[in-house]
């Protein structure tokens, strides 16, 4: 019941997550089949697109969320410090931020298929990238083993260096 009230309030962070891997899908030339940006249900979203050619396009479609939301959550973050003190739209910007980043890791099956992708690519030969992205693929596994804990803690860390960065929070 936690994990879905907490899909629910960050709703706007599944939405950028699924706009992500679109992007990513766009930026690899990859043509996107269907986009489902929030949904209740398991997933939450998703993003059905052609197969990957290569392990580069696999790994970056898959892992675009980690790049994308943590970038955009800075920003948000950042631009708090740009309004009004006494501005609604700074609390506005402060959830859009947190939710953006709290679904900013790539999910368990996005990680699966950049795994398998990388597995073939290194039985066949014809690349050596999976060798540099299995450990960061490990990294962000083992990161999503701590679930909801692991999420918020990621959140508030990308809006406080955005705050501390905008000079609106002093550590």
């Amino acid at each position: 019941m936690i994990i879905l009230m907490f899909f629910f309030l960050t709703f706007p962070g599944v939405m950028v997550h699924e706009w992500a891997h679109k992007i990513f899908c766009k930026l690899s030339g990859l043509s996107v089949v269907k986009t489902v940006y929030f949904r209740f249900g398991n997933p939450s979203g998703y993003v059905i697109h052609e197969a990957p050619h290569n392990y580069l396009q696999s790994f970056f479609v898959s892992t675009g969320p980690i790049i994308f939301n943590s970038l955009l959550s800075f920003i948000l973050a950042y631009a708090v410090s740009l309004l009004n003190h006494g501005s609604s739209l700074r609390i506005l910007f402060l959830w859009l931020s947190f939710s953006v980043a709290a679904h900013a890791f790539p999910s368990e099956e996005d990680l699966k298929g950049a795994s398998l992708d990388g597995l073939s690519s290194l039985k066949r030969g014809n690349s050596l990238w999976p060798l540099v992205g299995f450990p960061l693929i490990g990294l962000m596994w083992l990161a999503g083993r701590f679930g909801l804990i692991f999420r918020i803690a990621f959140a508030f860390l990308i809006v406080i260096l955005g705050l501390v960065s905008a000079g609106q929070l002093v550590l």
